[in-house]
């Protein structure tokens, strides 16, 4: 075969190739759109913020957003929602080999200190992810007390140090969010930042509201108790 006409068979199955990619990605895209503003709308819908703004993460990446509260004891509530390319017709096997899912991180933000004392978090050792976010957050995690959790069939690591109901109101939240659905990479309350925060794999195209719900009550649980010190 002629180098000419090699060329010409290789466009060829090129174009050919490219047709349902094409179709993927308008069919996915769709979808995608729709997914994104469900989570934006059931964020809305369960924290009932008095403002809000977002910051879109480019084309179908998802977005980062903050939610002023102002209510009961919550000031602000942060949150960061990613999602894998799946309209990518040609990066679909690299989702799946690498397990990719839907990630949202809530972090709430206490107007006031709760006088509980310590820190409690439950950690994915597996997941990159939290490991790294959780190293970067606590310093050096030899400081805390570690010892395994039942819950996520015993992929989560607590570490704690500090008044024991932290780490029972940090079991319960995680609790709480996998009954909702949803698989929990990180739980972590700080009182001294005053700081309740999930990070988690929502169930694919399932409903956001109640695991933000479950975050938001763990955060008014923590807040029993305050300082009166307003920060």
């Amino acid at each position: 075969m002629e180098w000419g006409s090699a060329l010409a068979l290789a466009v060829l199955i090129v174009v050919i190739a490219s047709f349902p990619a094409v179709l993927w990605f308008f069919k996915i895209r769709r979808s995608m759109i729709r997914r994104i503003s469900q989570v934006a709308r059931e964020l809305e819908e369960a924290l009932r913020p008095r403002d809000a703004r977002y910051w879109y993460l480019g084309y179908l990446v998802g977005f980062r957003a903050r939610y002023w509260v102002n209510r009961g004891p919550v000031s602000t509530v942060s949150a960061l929602y990613t999602i894998p390319p799946y309209h990518v017709f040609f990066y679909l096997p690299v989702i799946i080999l690498g397990k990719r899912r839907e990630t949202l991180d809530i972090a709430v933000k206490l107007r006031l200190q709760p006088l509980l004392k310590g820190e409690a978090h439950l950690v994915d050792e597996s997941d990159r992810y939290a490991r790294l976010t959780f190293r970067k957050d606590v310093g050096d995690p030899s400081r805390l007390k570690a010892r395994a959790s039942r819950l996520s069939n015993g992929r989560l690591t607590l570490y704690h140090r500090g008044d024991e109901r932290l780490a029972h109101l940090a079991t319960s939240l995680a609790r709480s969010l996998e009954e909702a659905g949803a698989e929990v990479v990180r739980v972590s309350i700080i009182p001294s930042e005053r700081i309740v925060y999930a990070a988690l794999h929502p169930p694919r195209g399932g409903p956001i509201a109640p695991l933000a719900r479950a975050v938001l009550n763990a955060a008014e649980r923590a807040a029993k108790g305050s300082t009166g010190a307003a920060g």
